[in-house]
């Protein structure tokens, strides 16, 4: 069961907990808040609007087909992340590598014996 948090004003998208903003919200209709999904039921949270007036949560069964295009935006995001994780992981290990081959080379071509 998936969880879906998305809170309009921030741009952010959280599944399961893990969140990344910015994401396009730009599929979604305007005057919203906020959407709330347990896995299995939810709501959509309004946004106030101009002269102050807030509509009532709408209760949801079912997430509206809008959500799916977030969705994707949220997993491009999260791959993105990833893909840059690995990348920076890669790079320390490697520097790793040539800081441990450096210092072996300087200790076997020092003077000074263990």
């Amino acid at each position: 069961m998936t969880t879906l948090t998305i809170i309009f004003d921030d741009k952010a998208v959280g599944q399961n907990g893990e969140f990344y903003s910015p994401i396009d919200l730009s599929a979604a209709p305007s005057g919203l808040h906020a959407l709330q999904w347990d896995g299995s039921k939810g709501w959509i949270e309004y946004a106030i609007d101009i002269d102050g007036n807030k509509e009532a949560n709408t209760q949801i069964t079912e997430l509206p087909s809008w959500v799916a295009t977030i969705q994707n935006n949220w997993a491009t995001a999260k791959q993105t992340k990833d893909t840059l994780d690995a990348q920076a992981i890669a790079t320390a290990q490697s520097a790793q590598q040539e800081q441990t081959a450096a210092t072996a080379a300087m200790m076997a071509n020092s003077p000074i014996k263990n």
